[in-house]
């Protein structure tokens, strides 16, 4: 006992001085607090604890000063990055910043719907009784329907030239899609059936040519859905299945068996399911395939949620899924809230970001969809509160150099269509309708 005293003075200070270079060298994990005063930049931790939220009374839209954000060291040097996201609260403004070079013309529906050009603010009215409107990817082609005359119009970004062919008497008008900048897509409908036997098929046309192409949606364990539109056949909101924008031997489908319901990526050629992504819901998302066609995402229910208040608690989550069938979760939302809801997305024309309606129990934005945009490469998420809608609201419209992002917002009072910026950190209001649906080239 006696030996142990001088020992004892030694081993304190040593034992501090390695308590005290431990703690230099751990990182910071405690999230920043959110407060009106505070950046509008609010990095979350997934070891953060969020308490279920018993009602979620509906907030006005926050004020905030827009501010570009910069991850902090911490997130990148602490955490995988699918585990990231961030609040960027950004301040709509009446008007657009000094010397804003934009480029190109917003297709807007309203009554009437009209073509507004972006560089000198005239606008162009489109024909009554019209829908089923989409954009070419390129930008240069408008395609939309004519409902009373049964007729699919194209019409370049000029409106000089028109190209006007009879559609298909079981064509769903409700909804289309590019293939690619020669092709549309449109998912044909039961009509006056009394029993849903199997999946209608889609159509693939080609305007230009005139030429049409029917596939059958006859995929293994493809069965009709029991709720939603289309005369309860409608899965992914527009088309029950999804080909390939090349239109090869990929097709996605959702697969429903006694284990449960997939969106099943599935190699016609060969006949074998090359990926399944285990959905907890009844499909109620479109999968998106990249611009190159190298892989597709899509929102799934993950998981159970949380919170008291909702009828059916659940957390969606972004998966992505490579055209050889490689699987990987981008987002992690279970570990920020108790309930989240993923709406319509849009990719960005590289690829590298997708912009799209995110709702969450609980949320610094407020209650309702706001804008998000995951960045393909971290898979970081940024919320920047900008609202859509308490509903359903339409995609994010990125302009084809990918610099902004147009929305459509409506609180029930205000209407107005939004244009934001994300690499400069500034949201302006550009009209006062409320639905933009397509980037075109400069007319």
């Amino acid at each position: 006992m006696r030996v142990a005293r001088p020992m004892n003075k030694l081993f304190l200070p040593l034992l501090l001085l390695v308590v005290a270079l431990l703690v230099s060298c751990s990182p910071e994990m405690v999230p920043t607090p959110f407060t009106e005063s505070s950046t509008p930049t609010i990095p979350l931790s997934p070891a953060a604890t969020l308490e279920p939220v018993a009602t979620l009374p509906s907030q006005p839209m926050p004020s905030l000063t827009p501010t570009l954000v910069k991850p902090a060291a911490t997130n990148t040097a602490t955490r995988p990055p699918e585990f990231v996201f961030r609040y960027q609260s950004l301040d709509i403004s009446p008007s657009l910043p000094v010397n804003v070079p934009l480029t190109g013309a917003l297709v807007i529906l309203d009554d009437p719907h009209y073509i507004l050009n972006l560089e000198q603010g005239s606008k162009q009215e489109l024909p009554e009784k019209t829908l089923c409107f989409s954009t070419s990817p390129d930008g240069q082609w408008l395609a939309y329907c004519q409902y009373e005359e049964e007729v699919l119009i194209i019409q370049s970004a000029n409106g000089q030239e028109v190209i006007t062919l009879p559609v298909g008497e079981d064509w769903w008008l409700s909804g289309s899609a590019w293939l690619d900048n020669q092709r549309l897509v449109f998912n044909l409908f039961w009509k006056d059936e009394t029993e849903i036997k199997s999946i209608r098929p889609v159509v693939v046309v080609n305007p230009f040519t005139g030429e049409t192409l029917e596939l059958a949606s006859d995929y293994p364990d493809l069965k009709p859905r029991i709720t939603g539109a289309g005369g309860g056949t409608m899965h992914f909101n527009y088309s029950t299945v999804v080909y390939h924008p090349s239109l090869n031997n990929l097709v996605i489908y959702p697969k429903t068996t006694a284990d449960g319901a997939f969106v099943t990526l599935w190699d016609r050629q060969a006949e074998e399911v090359l990926a399944s992504v285990r959905d907890l819901g009844e499909f109620g998302r479109l999968p998106l395939w990249t611009p190159d066609g190298s892989e597709f995402v899509v929102a799934v229910i993950h998981q159970g949620g949380k919170a008291t208040d909702e009828f059916r608690a659940f957390i969606e989550e972004w998966f992505s899924v490579t055209s050889a069938g490689e699987i990987q979760q981008l987002t992690h939302f279970g570990n920020f809230f108790d309930h989240v809801e993923i709406y319509n997305a849009k990719w960005a024309p590289d690829g590298q970001r997708l912009a799209f309606w995110l709702r969450t129990i609980p949320s610094e934005c407020g209650e309702g969809q706001y804008l998000a945009v995951l960045e393909r490469e971290t898979s970081q998420v940024t919320n920047y509160c900008i609202f859509g809608s308490i509903y359903d609201a339409h995609p994010p419209v990125w302009s084809l150099d990918g610099k902004y992002i147009a929305v459509g917002s409506n609180d029930g009072i205000i209407r107005q269509v939004i244009l934001v910026s994300i690499e400069e950190g500034w949201a302006a209001q550009i009209s006062e309708d409320v639905t933009p649906v397509g980037w075109l080239v400069s007319p």
